[in-house]
C-alpha cells in the first residue's frame, strides 16, 4: 500500500506525469508499476474524489477497501484448494473435457499414431 500512496502523492501533489510516476517509482527491490496500472489507480482516484493530502485517519487497509472494493484478504485455505488443484495432471473441464495432452504450440491433441512435420524455411 506504500506505492499507492506514493503513486497518488506523485500525482496529486507533485504533478507527475503518468509515465514519470511509472519510471519513478520503479527501484532495484521492487517491481516498476506500469502505465497501465497507473491509469486504472488513477481513474478509480477521480471517481471516489480523492485528494492529496490523505486524511490522517485513513489507514492502508480503509485505502485499499476504498481502491479495490471486494478484494478483502483471502484465507489460507484458497491457498490450499489452488495446490490441490494445481497438483492434479489434469483438472475438470480444462481442454474441453479431454484428457489428453494438447501439443502447446498448435493447440492440437497429441496423438501417438501422428507424426508432425515442419518445414525448413
Amino acid at each position: 500500500m506504500l506505492k499507492v500512496r506514493e503513486v497518488l502523492r506523485l500525482r496529486l501533489e507533485a504533478r507527475f506525469s503518468i509515465r514519470q510516476i511509472s519510471a519513478s517509482t520503479s527501484t532495484s527491490t521492487s517491481t516498476k508499476i506500469s502505465v497501465g496500472a497507473i491509469q486504472k489507480l488513477m481513474s478509480r482516484v477521480d471517481t471516489l474524489e480523492i485528494t492529496w493530502l490523505l486524511p490522517e485517519d485513513l489507514d492502508d487497509g480503509r485505502l485499499a477497501a476504498m481502491l479495490y472494493p471486494g478484494s478483502g484478504p483471502v484465507s489460507s485455505s484458497c491457498y490450499e484448494v489452488l495446490y490441490q488443484e494445481l497438483k492434479r495432471k489434469t483438472s475438470p473441464g480444462c481442454c474441453s473435457g479431454r484428457s489428453t495432452p494438447l501439443d502447446t504450440r498448435t493447440g492440437a491433441t497429441a496423438n501417438p499414431n501422428t507424426v508432425t512435420v515442419t518445414g525448413t524455411g
